[in-house]
């Protein structure tokens, strides 16, 4: 699947844009919150980055696969097992967060803050991004009306 995505640019696009995302509000919220990088929560990054690019290339591929106007069917489709995949992954690193340690909970809250900012981002930015591709791309290949 993936080397079908990234033939064009739209796919390297999206998964981009997932994973820039995530990353870039996983840091806001460090900032804001006042949760410092240490060796621990470094660990997380890859596998946000995976997360994201994951979640954003199955609804890319999806939405590709079904066609424009689809939207809607590729989110109640895909999007859920893109959630169930994000709970579960969550609902590990959650059970770390009691854990008697603070490097361990620092990684834990990094985890299920980034992944769940991940999955904002493939849920609601990545197809609000091809709502518009979709809606460029009807309004091309209706004939142009003659008043």
């Amino acid at each position: 699947k993936a080397t079908r995505a990234f033939r064009g640019i739209g796919g390297v696009l999206a998964v981009a844009m997932v994973v820039l995302c995530s990353i870039l509000w996983l840091v806001a919220l460090m900032l804001v919150l006042g949760w410092k990088l240490d060796f621990f929560n470094v660990i997380v990054l890859p596998l946000l980055i995976g997360m994201a690019q994951d979640d954003a290339l199955h609804i890319f591929e999806r939405w590709r696969e079904a066609g424009p106007g689809r939207l809607t069917m590729v989110l109640r489709e895909t999007g859920g097992a893109v959630f169930l995949t994000t709970l579960t992954t969550v609902c590990g690193f959650s059970g770390i967060l009691f854990a008697n340690h603070r490097g361990l909970q620092s990684m834990a809250w990094c985890a299920v803050a980034g992944m769940t900012l991940a999955l904002v981002a493939a849920v609601v930015l990545l197809p609000a991004s091809l709502w518009v591709v979709d809606r460029v791309r009807l309004a091309r290949a209706r004939p142009p009306s003659n008043t």
